[in-house]
This record gives structure tokens, sequence and C-alpha cells, in this order.
């Protein structure tokens, strides 16, 4: 097979749609399963967020003066003394502030002591509260930033205008550096100014009660926790994506290797199929057609494409061909014997030609012993023979007869008759008679 047959053969140009078919399917296979894979982290994302944020309200709702407490630490941030991590084992000063606390009011239970209870109290006692609840607060907001590998995990307080985050308290990992700087976990108070997108994340929150908002490899989620005052609290989370998505293109990327390996394997087998089934007997049956356009003959074709069974396109083709090269051949047998029987006819007229051509005087000059005359003439019949005639011949040494005839009709019909009236007309002239008596 050269090169042309090799970049026209129909099973190349298949296997070419094959393979743009693959790399389609497995752009598209890895463009939806990335979308899905991304869209199931986002969902399951939001979904942990929306537990974790549930767990930090209702860990600060355990007060029954939370609202009394989130306000009195945002009025008093710069006042109080907060114990931020707080190692129970050793002795905290928390403890000696509840000590101190349970001797000025015995029968109070301090996790349990409402709004009015603490009104009541001297604005010294109020302190020691509000610092003794934050230091219980953020040692349990750690301890769930840790039991869900959050990487940052916080409440804020903002106005309508979402520039500014006031920091009410930020969970932070054992040895955090916690202070007002960046990088560093927000100690209470801490007051920064954000950037467009987070403004637009904490607008959507107070707005929809809760939002995911995706910032590259981070999201940042906001959860609605009410109001104090004219200042909105939301709790924020922040995760670090990049380590779970740079999984995701790796198993997106795993997965579509195997879809496409598994496509390949179904595409050589039904290449294969294609080819048993319908190239190898359509080249079987354009083999033939060029045998039997070189040699003629059809009964080697008849014999080969008998062997094509299937009951398809292909099948009836084939018998298709075989009728026609049967055909063919008869028709040419027809041929054969209509060609040689015209020869024959041919064959026969020629002769009947020279027969008629012979009985016509054809000798010049006609009477050569006669010098006071000369005499000439020719015949030519529109068909191999024909009834036209002419004679001339001496009846006598004075009279001299002259014949033009024309027989009605063509062919050997009138030929023979033409030869049968010459014949009759000759001898009925030399016997003397008038021309009237020999015509009549």
């Amino acid at each position: 097979m050269d090169k042309r047959q090799i970049k026209g053969s129909v099973l190349l140009q298949v296997a070419v749609l094959f393979a743009l078919g693959i790399l389609a399917t497995g752009l598209i296979t890895y463009m939806s399963q990335h979308k899905v894979s991304g869209t199931g982290v986002k969902n399951q994302t939001e979904s942990l967020a929306a537990e974790i944020a549930d767990e930090v309200e209702s860990s600060v709702r355990e007060y029954p003066a939370w609202e009394w407490l989130i306000e009195y630490w945002y009025d008093h941030a710069d006042a109080l003394e907060i114990e931020y991590d707080v190692d129970y084992a050793a002795g905290t000063e928390t403890e000696r502030k509840c000590r101190l606390l349970g001797e000025r009011y015995p029968d109070l239970v301090l996790e349990y002591a409402d709004e009015g209870t603490l009104a009541a109290m001297p604005e010294a006692d109020q302190k020691l509260y509000a610092e003794i609840a934050y230091s219980w607060l953020i040692t349990r907001i750690d301890e769930i930033k840790r039991a869900h590998g959050v990487d940052y995990l916080f409440c804020v307080l903002t106005d309508d205008t979402y520039e500014t985050q006031f920091f009410l308290f930020s969970a932070a990992d054992p040895g955090a550096v916690r202070g007002t700087n960046y990088e560093e976990v927000y100690t209470l108070g801490t007051t920064v100014t954000v950037g467009e997108s987070q403004r637009e994340a904490m607008r959507a929150a107070v707005q929809s009660d809760a939002h995911l908002a995706d910032a590259g490899d981070y999201v940042d989620y906001y959860a609605s926790f009410g109001t104090v005052g004219d200042r909105y609290v939301l709790i924020g989370m922040t995760y670090d994506l990049s380590g779970l998505r740079a999984d995701v293109r790796s198993q997106t990327r795993r997965s579509t290797s195997f879809a496409v390996a598994y496509q390949v394997f179904l595409s050589l087998l039904c290449l294969g199929l294609i080819f048993h089934f319908v190239l190898y007997p359509l080249k079987k049956v354009q083999k033939n057609i060029r045998l039997y356009k070189n040699t003629k003959d059809s009964a080697p074709v008849v014999e080969d494409l008998a062997k094509i069974r299937p009951d398809n396109e292909i099948g009836r083709l084939s018998e298709d061909v075989s009728s026609l090269a049967e055909e063919i051949d008869a028709y040419l047998d027809r041929i054969e014997t209509i060609t040689a029987e015209r020869e024959r006819v041919n064959t026969e007229l020629n002769m009947a030609t020279q027969i008629q051509e012979g009985m016509l005087p054809n000798i010049y000059p006609a009477f050569p012993d006669r010098p006071e005359f000369d005499i000439y003439a020719t015949m030519d019949p529109a068909k191999e023979v024909g009834g036209d005639f002419y004679d001339f011949f001496l009846i006598d040494d004075d009279h001299l007869g002259l014949v033009m005839a024309d027989v009605s009709g063509k062919g050997v019909p009138a030929a023979l008759f033409m030869m049968i009236s010459k014949i009759l007309v000759q001898n009925n002239a030399m016997t003397g008679r008038s021309p009237a008596e020999v015509l009549k």
C-alpha cells in the first residue's frame, strides 16, 4: 500500500476521528470533574464552616449574660487584663480571679451569672467577671480551632461601612504569637482595615446570615451573629485550600488519565471490529472488482464474493457485484454473438455487391471494334446492394439497347428483382421486339 492509499484509508480516517474524540472527551472530562470536585470542596467547606460557626455561637451563648459580655468586652477592650493561654495544671491568674469572686459571692455560680446579677456588681467585680469569662471562652475557641483544623477562627465587630474589623477574639494554636501586628493572632480590641473583597463578604453575610468568599487558594467564611449597638457581630473563618486543591487537581488528572485509557482501549477494540466486519469485506469487494476489471471473468469473482456472509449492506453489496459481473459477462457474450452474425452478414453482402457489380457492364471501352461511338456508365447504390441498374448491349449491327431502371425498395430483395429484370429485359430485347413489346 503506497502513501496515497494509506492517507486515503477509511480505517486511518476513522482512527483520526476516534483520536480527536478521545482528546475532546478527555478535556471535557477533566474540566467537568475539576469543576465538580471544586464545587464539592466548596460545598463541603461551607457546610463545615457553618457547623463550626454554630459551635462557636453555642459556646458564646452558654453564658446567660453573653450579650452583656460582648458589649462590655467591646467597650472596655483596652482596660481588660486577659489571660489568653490558660494552663490550668500550673495554676492560673484566671483561677485566682474565680476564687476572689467566689469569696465575694458565695452563692453565685459564675458560669450561669445573668445580666441582672452582673449589672448589680461593682465596676471592679464586673471587670473581673468579664476577664474570667473571656479566658474561659478563648480557651474553648482554641479547642474548636484545633479540633476542626481551621486556619483562622475569629469574631469581629464592624459598622455598616464594613471598612474595619474590631477583633473580639481570635483562636490560636499552641505557641502562636498573639499581638496586633500582621500575621500575629489578634488580641481583643485589635482593629484592622480590610480590603474590598472582605467588605463584600461581610456585607453579604449580614444580608444572608452567612457567606463563603473565594479568594484564590483561600476561602473566607462569615456568619452573622447579631448586633451590639450599631455594630454587626460576625464569626469569621479562613481556610487555606491550596493543598486540598492540589490534591483535587492531582486526583482529577489521575481519573481523567484512567478515563482516556479506557477510551483508547475501547477505540482500539472498535477499530478492530470495524476493520474485521466492515473494512475487510469492503476491501475484498474492491479487490474482486479490480480482478474482474482486468480479467473480465466473473467465475472467480462470484466464487470469492460468495465467502462474504454478513447479512447486511456489505453482504448485499457483494451479491450485487456478483450479479453485475455475471450480467456483464452475459452481455459481452451476446455482443460477441451479434458481432459475429453481423460480420457474416457483411461478408455475404460484400459478396452480393461483387456479384451485382459483376452483372453490370464494367469493361471499357465496351465495344472496341466500333470506333463510331463510345459509352460509359457507373452506379453507386444507397446500400451494399440495391435495385437500380443499367445495361447496354448490341441487338444487331445497327441497334444498341440501353436500359436504365429503378426497382422500388432497397437491399437484397430489390437487388434480386433487379437481376431477374435485367436478364428478362435483355433476353426479350435480343429477340428483335420493340422497346414497348419488351417492357410489356
